[in-house]
């Protein structure tokens, strides 16, 4: 029994530019996971630095390296046995890193309980909507994208107008939503966005204008507009969800398993932010198609909302062999001849 720890960086097939960010590249951590002849595979993708609550690639592989592939060990070592995989969530504390963390050996088991037992991940979670795909791109460097009015657009945007470009773009999207990532604008600039798309498209949320954490503004700016309010790096758990409807702060909600501890955590928050009548989609942080197909599998078994669940837009993703166990997805040799080794454990198994 064993584990292993690589990295991949790709570069994003168009960059994008957010309020406090520039996105260029991504850089996944996966890991391998080996037991009697089956294997199973997981993926993260953190941020290159920390950002918004949103633990740095850093971070993350130094609490996965030093606290949650030991624990994990111990557990191995003391019970003889590959613990099973909802119970990995128990693992981590309340670091943005040891959640992100958690996700990535979670799915990995996941992947491994499925395929030992020779089951697809859509035996777990069989389908339940046609989740439409969210496409992202950026009003901050003049390209937009173009399409039918099928196109669901979540557009990054900051203070500043938008300009005429982008607003005839988007006459094309059947709806927007307007990323603001934290960057604070004022309540008359959101008016002034509104009012530019008021005749154009509908804007689907304002979301994430305010940090992290301030549910009031948020609250405000909701009972103050029309258009919903979202919040996306605001919610990392059940207590984010408890303030968000004890305030009234927002009417959709944005999960995603690496930000909320694992695919477990995320499936029961969507539940419950549904119960609350909040509308929850799943998001993502630029995935390969590893975790991107993860992500799509658990968004069609829960959410109605526009999601994160159009491919990847990455260069030189490499081959994935697709099949009908786990998640449905190896690394062909090839591709798995890129990934850089960064840890390598060989669990002892009952020597407690």
């Amino acid at each position: 029994m064993h584990l292993d720890v690589y990295l991949r960086t790709n570069s994003l097939a168009s960059p994008l530019q957010a309020s406090h960010q520039r996105h260029e590249s991504r850089t996944h951590l996966y890991v391998r996971f080996f037991h009697d002849g089956t294997t199973g595979w997981g993926e993260v993708s953190p941020q290159p630095s920390t950002l918004n609550g949103d633990a740095s690639f850093d971070e993350v592989r130094s609490e996965l390296q030093h606290q949650l592939i030991p624990l994990v060990h111990s557990v191995i070592r003391n019970e003889g046995n590959v613990p099973h995989w909802s119970r990995i969530a128990r693992f981590t504390n309340a670091s943005a890193a040891s959640r992100m963390a958690t996700t990535l050996v979670e799915m990995a088991l996941l992947d491994w309980w499925l395929r030992r037992g020779e089951e697809s991940i859509v035996t777990l979670w069989p389908p339940v909507f046609d989740t439409p795909a969210l496409q992202t791109t950026s009003a901050l460097e003049g390209s937009t994208l173009l399409g039918d009015s099928s196109i669901h657009v979540r557009l990054k945007v900051d203070t500043r107008p938008l300009s005429d470009h982008v607003v005839k773009s988007l006459a094309l999207a059947g709806d927007v939503l307007l990323d603001y990532n934290c960057c604070s604008p004022s309540r008359d600039e959101i008016a002034h966005h509104l009012a530019q798309l008021a005749f154009v498209t509908r804007v689907r949320a304002i979301e994430q204008p305010f940090e992290a954490g301030n549910v009031v503004d948020h609250a405000l700016l909701r009972a103050a507009i029309d258009a919903p309010v979202s919040i996306d790096e605001g919610v990392r758990n059940r207590r984010d969800i408890d303030q968000i409807v004890q305030y009234g702060a927002a009417d959709i909600i944005c999960i995603k398993a690496a930000r909320v501890g694992g695919y477990s955590v995320a499936r029961t928050m969507v539940d419950y932010a549904t119960g609350k009548g909040l509308r929850p989609y799943l998001g993502g942080f630029f995935e390969s198609p590893l975790a991107r197909g993860a992500n799509r599998a658990l968004a069609q078994h829960l959410v109605r909302e526009p999601s994160d669940v159009a491919p990847p837009t990455l260069l030189n993703a490499g081959q994935w062999v697709s099949d009908d166990l786990g998640f449905g997805l190896t690394p062909s040799d090839e591709l798995l001849s890129t990934f850089e080794p960064l840890l390598h454990v060989d669990f002892a198994v009952g020597s407690h």
